[in-house]
């Protein structure tokens, strides 16, 4: 299970995660600046609904109670979801908004076996998780259904995969045999096909500009600007679902993709074919679940 495959000073990450105290803070603002940018480009109402996605520890969970929208989270790991309810619970106490805790509830499973309302949602939110599921098709499946028409969906944090990137490939392999977790990201031409094909419109992907840029400069590209969080290098996307009357088309079982293509093929659309992926679950700690949902998905794309 991922959280017992980290060291001591890891696991103080769940108190302390964003900060960092490296120079410049570089972790703690590219981490802030993410979330403050995706919870402008969502544009949501007080009180709105967010889905947030592998939630995690609960430091993006805590913002979001503490600006008083109400939040369903999801994470499949139990002793992460332990610590965000303990964190989110002292932050709003300390920041004298205990009543806010109950705007906040917690679901110990993942995206794909979620059971939750249709059309419950006014955004889904994925902070650096969306490369973690198993059943992309599946996942967006639940994404439109959990939406409310015209409701958003934000994809933050998660890196571009690009083909042929050997190091990538390498750094990606090296995470999934230690933590036992699916690093599996997408290219973004694959995340803008997948998108539009379960029923999103307005897909926007977005460089995410932080800081101060000297008046001398302001007539350079934005791209000059964006440093790690580049939309080539990593996919920072908004799109919306498509309400009645958008001309939205029956969703389909799946989008098909030849998963076996080597990552080193200029068309492959994820990180890791199935086969590389299935050589990496056998490896000792990797999560049980992982294992049986990755097992069916292998037999039945063969």
């Amino acid at each position: 299970m991922y959280p017992r495959q980290l060291t001591d000073d890891e696991k103080a990450g769940f108190w302390q995660k964003p900060l960092d105290w490296k120079k410049g803070h570089p972790n703690y603002l590219n981490n802030v600046y993410q979330l403050l940018n995706g919870i402008q480009a969502m544009d949501l109402d007080p009180q709105a609904t967010i889905l947030e996605v592998g939630s995690g520890t609960g430091w993006t969970t805590e913002i979001l109670a503490g600006l008083r929208y109400r939040v369903v989270c999801l994470e499949p790991a139990e002793v992460m979801l332990d610590a965000a309810k303990e964190r989110v619970s002292r932050f709003l106490q300390a920041h004298a908004m205990p009543q806010l805790a109950t705007n906040v509830s917690y679901h110990c499973t993942t995206l794909e076996e979620a059971e939750l309302p249709d059309h419950f949602a006014d955004a889904v939110l994925f902070f650096e998780s969306f490369h973690h599921v198993v059943d992309e098709n599946r996942s967006l499946q639940q994404v439109a259904r959990f939406l409310k028409p015209g409701g958003v969906l934000c994809i933050l944090g998660d890196a571009n995969w690009i083909p042929g990137l050997k190091e990538q490939e390498e750094f990606w392999l090296e995470e999934m045999k230690r933590f036992g977790t699916l690093e599996s990201p997408f290219t973004h031409e694959y995340l803008m096909q997948l998108l539009a094909t379960y029923g999103f419109a307005d897909i926007r992907r977005h460089h995410s500009v932080n800081g101060l840029v000297p008046v001398e400069r302001e007539h350079e590209p934005v791209s000059k600007f964006a440093g790690h969080l580049d939309a080539r290098y990593v996919n920072l996307v908004t799109a919306r679902l498509r309400g009645e009357g958008d001309g939205q088309e029956a969703m389909p079982d799946q989008v098909a993709a030849d998963e076996t293509k080597p990552m080193s093929n200029g068309g492959g659309r994820r990180a890791s074919g199935w086969a590389r992926l299935r050589s990496v679950l056998r490896e000792p700690g990797i999560l049980a679940r992982l294992v049986r949902k990755a097992s069916r998905l292998i037999a039945a794309r063969r």
